[in-house]
């Protein structure tokens, strides 16, 4: 009869994180729990209240998904493959200039750089 009670007065936890999502140390990814699954874990502070028995407060670990370093990475990887998109667009869009160039482009873009190839060997000397 007394355990019922208390699971009838027994209020949902409400926990607050208070720290960032850090990296387990080597020796606490056997020993805890909550290194286990992510190798990662973050504190919190959970309140809990009981009707007629006061308030309530613990700190407790639990795993987390990933650090601020881990979102840099993420985030510097993320950039490099869209420069690399770009490079590869650029390439392929000059290619597709030159195949699909009528006769009068592709003359007006070997005069320019004869232009410009003689502009350089007249500097020269």
């Amino acid at each position: 009869m007394e355990e019922e009670d208390d699971i009838k007065y027994q209020m949902k936890d409400f926990c607050v994180p208070t720290g960032e999502c850090i990296l387990c140390s080597e020796m606490n990814f056997v020993k805890l729990d909550e290194c286990k699954r992510t190798r990662r874990r973050q504190a919190f502070i959970c309140f809990i209240s009981r009707r007629g028995k006061g308030t309530g407060e613990y700190k407790v670990y639990k795993p987390c998904n990933r650090s601020k370093l881990d979102e840099q990475y993420l985030m510097i990887h993320i950039q490099l493959l869209c420069f690399l998109l770009v490079l590869f667009s650029l390439v392929f869009f000059r290619r597709q200039k030159m195949l699909n160039a009528s006769p009068f482009d592709l003359r007006s873009m070997r005069n320019t750089s004869n232009i410009n190839s003689s502009m350089e060997s007249n500097s020269i000397i």
